[in-house]
């Protein structure tokens, strides 16, 4: 896949913002601090590009509140329908 063409394209077309991509000890650092492992594809967008802006995470700040209530929706819209 050409993520290049697609970050131009998001870039472009929809105004977002992008810092250079994650290391790959960052995309560890991450998995390891929240619990979970990126899907393979997008590791290589993230690798390439990190998008920057309210609507998306800071997985360089591996003690992000905001990460981790978004990783406790799930368990919190079951505890509430319960």
């Amino acid at each position: 896949m050409n993520w290049t063409a697609i970050i131009d394209r998001l870039r472009n077309e929809a105004g977002i913002e992008f810092s250079p991509g994650l290391t790959a000890a960052e995309c560890t650092a991450a998995e390891y601090a929240y619990g979970f492992i990126f899907p393979a594809d997008l590791k290589k967008f993230l690798m390439t590009a990190l998008p920057k802006g309210k609507k998306f995470s800071d997985w360089r700040d591996t003690d992000s509140e905001k990460i981790q209530d978004w990783f406790a929706l799930p368990l919190d819209g079951l505890l509430f329908d319960v």
